[in-house]
């Protein structure tokens, strides 16, 4: 589940803000799933800034032109403030992660969508060595005192304590779970997928769970913290099993059995008609490794598990056989 925000009152309240204290010169990412709603207008999607005064503190959001941005402010005129080059896609699932060295400058800052490196714009990066810590409570949907409401939908929000690479993104992006992603470096991660009439937003990390105020339940991307697993013997006629995963949704799943395409090649190829949780090895089989992918849906959005190679098979004993009584 995800959950749609009104773009007038409904967020997230995250009360152990000190968690979320991050310095000018510390390191940080926030990974989120964005669905910008229509009109498109001023929105925050993670913030522990003020909305009064210097406005100290950081965010994560998209500007009134659909714009992603990033800013660490200390005031008006001390900050980092950085806006992605392109306008969001609306009316669709995106996932954004944003990055910041510790670097104290703009070109510390990055930002992906869908797993691409945009290009990143400096509009003010005047922070110097001013701090942007403030104790404030951390928001998912606005900021401080009421301001920049998200209009649109948010699912799988996570923040951790590290910048992360490249690589990082794109096993986020695959379907990986954050729990699954730079583990020790997760401060928190919230799957949004809470009853509809829970007031509680679960962190699947366990320190920081947070308060719906408002926020409407709905379907969103999914992203497994388990991966698939094969069970069953490795023989020529005997049956294995997938347990497919478990997945943050209730997504639909697809199996999809594959078969090492040489010994040891460590490269696969589907199974033709292969498709069911289960799979009774072949003589085809014989001497390679074979493995399960599961593809799991939702919300419009599709993500693949891979479970791990079982083999390599061989012809083992004789087929069981059944006994009927009467």
């Amino acid at each position: 589940m995800a959950r749609s925000f009104n773009g007038t009152s409904d967020h997230i309240d995250i009360a152990n803000e000190t968690s979320f204290d991050f310095e000018r010169t510390n390191a940080f990412s926030i990974a989120a799933w964005v669905y910008v709603g229509t009109p498109v207008q001023l929105g925050s999607i993670f913030a522990k800034e003020g909305n009064t005064g210097n406005q100290t503190g950081w965010r994560v959001n998209i500007g009134a032109t659909g714009k992603l941005g990033f800013t660490l402010r200390n005031a008006g005129t001390a900050q980092i403030q950085t806006q992605d080059n392109a306008a969001l896609s609306t009316a669709t699932w995106l996932h954004t992660v944003f990055t910041y060295s510790g670097s104290g400058l703009a070109s510390g800052v990055s930002m992906y969508v869908n797993n691409t490196a945009e290009t990143v714009n400096a509009i003010n990066d005047t922070l110097g060595s001013n701090t942007i810590l403030n104790n404030l409570v951390a928001r998912i949907g606005t900021k401080d005192n009421g301001a920049e409401f998200w209009l649109g939908r948010l699912g799988l929000v996570a923040v951790y304590n590290t910048a992360l690479s490249a690589g990082d993104v794109a096993d986020l992006y695959s379907g990986k779970a954050p729990t699954l992603v730079q583990a020790a470096s997760l401060v928190s991660c919230w799957p949004l997928d809470d009853a509809s009439d829970a007031t509680t937003a679960v962190d699947l990390k366990g320190a920081n769970a947070g308060t719906y105020s408002g926020a409407t339940q709905i379907a969103g991307p999914p992203a497994y913290t388990a991966a698939p697993g094969v069970a069953g013997n490795a023989f020529r006629n005997y049956t294995l099993t997938c347990d497919g995963g478990t997945w943050t949704e209730s997504a639909s799943l697809a199996y999809q059995w594959q078969r090492e395409d040489s010994a040891g090649a460590g490269t696969y190829s589907n199974v033709s008609g292969a498709t069911s949780s289960t799979y009774q090895v072949t003589s085809a089989d014989i001497g390679l490794r074979v493995r399960c992918q599961v593809t799991g849906t939702s919300a419009s959005v599709s993500k693949t598990a891979t479970s791990s190679a079982v083999g390599p098979i061989t012809i083992g004993p004789p087929f069981p056989a059944v006994i009927f009584t009467s």
